[in-house]
């Protein structure tokens, strides 16, 4: 029990944290404003943020850890099928956050491109239906 409660403030802490980055008129995390020396973001990447797998009631029969398993699987599978949908960006492996998904129905992949600058990456993934926002 005491496990599960670490978790959650954990998780809240996270989620608490990253809404600096997903609000509306949010500041970049730069030293002052149009500072050069310390860009607002890192070139080459960004953060999608897209709707989170469901799980089925079949779930409910398993045990806590296997849930958790399957579902990070799941999250992983949904962020290795939308680079695959995005190929022609040539994206390193995705960094995906099932922890946050879970609680939040939001999966957020991490891409990085070998090819395209952030501004290119957030003007052509804008454009795909399952995006909910691009940071």
């Amino acid at each position: 029990m005491r496990l599960k409660f670490k978790n959650y403030i954990f998780t809240l802490f996270i989620l608490c944290a990253l809404t600096m980055f997903f609000a509306p008129g949010a500041e970049g995390m730069s030293a002052a404003p149009g500072d050069r020396a310390h860009p607002e973001y890192a070139e080459g990447q960004v953060l999608v943020v897209i709707q989170a797998p469901e799980e089925p009631a079949s779930w409910g029969v398993m045990n806590n850890a296997n849930r958790r398993r399957r579902f990070e699987r799941e999250v992983s599978d949904q962020a290795e099928n939308f680079v695959r949908r995005h190929r022609d960006h040539r994206f390193r492996s995705p960094r995906t956050y099932p922890e946050i998904a879970r609680i939040s129905r939001r999966s957020i992949i991490h891409l990085t491109s070998e090819t395209k600058s952030t501004e290119e990456l957030i003007q052509a993934l804008s454009s795909d239906p399952s995006v909910i926002r691009i940071c």
